[in-house]
C-alpha cells in the first residue's frame, strides 16, 4: 500500500522541488485504507531518467516527511535535468522496512512502482535469470521481476507488460496500480479489484487505488500522482480503473488502453 508520482519533462527547477516536497507530505496526509495507521511512512524513493537512461536513484527505509535526506534527494532530483522523475512512498503490508524493500525498483533500463498487495504472490513462477535479481520479500518485486519477464519473452514493452498484467488479473490481489517505465515509455496502470472482498467492502477502488494524470495547458501529461496536487496551471483527472496510460517521452503522445 503505497503513494505514486511521476513527473514527464520537468521544465524548471521550483516546480519539480514543489511538486515533490507536497507529494513527500503524503507520508504523513496521505489517503489511507479505513482501520490502517496514518501515513506511507515506511520508505520512499525517487529515480530520475536524462536521456532515456537512470541518471540517479535515491531511496530511504525512513518517513520522507521528517527525513532530511528525502529533501536533499528532491533538490538533487531537481537540478538533475531529468526527462522523467519516478517516486514511490511506502506503506508495508509485505517484508519489513529495509532498503532491499524500499522502492522504486530498478533493473538495467526499467524502473518500477507499486501500490497494492499480491497475496500469493510467490505462486508467480520466476526464470533463475530473474529470480537472481530478487533481493527483498515483498510481492511487489516479484511482480516486477515477472513483468521483465513477460517483456523480454513479448519483445516488446508495453505489449509485454499488458501480457505480465492479464496473467497477474488471475491471482489474489487487492490492486495493481504500477508506474513502470524503461527510459522512453511510461506506464501508469491502475488496476484495483473490485472482486477482493476487502477492496470492495471498503470502497478502495475509488477512495485509496486511485490514479490521476495532471495535464498542462497545451493538454500534454506532466504529472501522474495517486492523489493529484496543487500545481499551477495543471488540470487534473482520474484516470479509469482497469486502464492504462501510456505516454512516449520523445512526442509526448500519450494513450489510454482499456486492460
Amino acid at each position: 500500500m503505497c503513494r505514486l508520482i511521476a513527473i514527464i519533462d520537468p521544465k524548471t527547477k521550483e516546480f519539480t522541488e514543489d511538486a515533490l516536497r507536497q507529494f513527500g507530505a503524503l507520508a504523513e496526509t496521505g489517503a489511507i485504507p479505513p482501520g490502517t495507521q496514518k501515513g506511507h511512512k515506511d520508505g520512499w524513493g525517487i529515480a530520475a531518467y536524462k536521456n532515456g537512461t537512470v541518471a540517479l536513484l535515491e531511496k530511504n527505509p525512513s518517513d520522507a516527511s521528517e527525513d532530511e535526506k528525502y529533501q536533499v534527494a528532491v533538490t538533487k532530483v531537481a537540478e538533475s535535468d531529468a526527462s522523467l522523475i519516478l517516486g514511490h512512498l511506502r506503506k508495508a503490508s509485505r517484508g519489513d522496512v529495509s532498503m532491499e524493500n524500499t522502492q522504486p525498483y530498478r533493473l538495467g533500463s526499467y524502473v518500477f512502482c507499486h501500490n497494492g498487495t499480491v497475496r500469493d504472490f510467490e505462486k508467480i513462477i520466476l526464470e533463475q535469470k530473474y529470480l537472481s535479481h530478487r533481493k527483498g520479500a515483498t510481492d511487489s518485486e516479484v511482480v516486477f521481476l515477472y513483468l521483465l519477464q513477460t517483456i523480454e519473452a513479448k519483445g516488446d514493452f508495453i505489449a509485454g507488460f499488458l501480457e505480465g498484467i492479464k496473467k497477474l488479473r488471475t491471482m489474489d490481489y487487492s490492486a495493481l496500480n504500477i508506474l513502470m517505465s524503461d527510459g522512453n515509455i511510461l506506464i501508469a496502470l491502475r488496476e484495483g479489484n473490485e472482486n477482493d472482498a476487502a477492496t470492495r467492502d471498503n470502497n478502495l477502488c475509488d477512495s485509496y487505488y486511485t490514479l490521476f494524470q495532471g495535464k498542462n495547458a497545451k493538454g500534454a501529461v506532466r504529472y501522474i500522482c495517486s492523489q493529484s496536487l496543487n500545481i499551477p496551471d495543471v488540470a487534473w483527472m482520474e484516470i479509469p480503473n482497469h486502464a492504462a496510460l501510456t505516454v512516449r517521452l520523445d512526442t509526448d503522445e500519450a494513450e489510454l488502453i482499456e486492460v
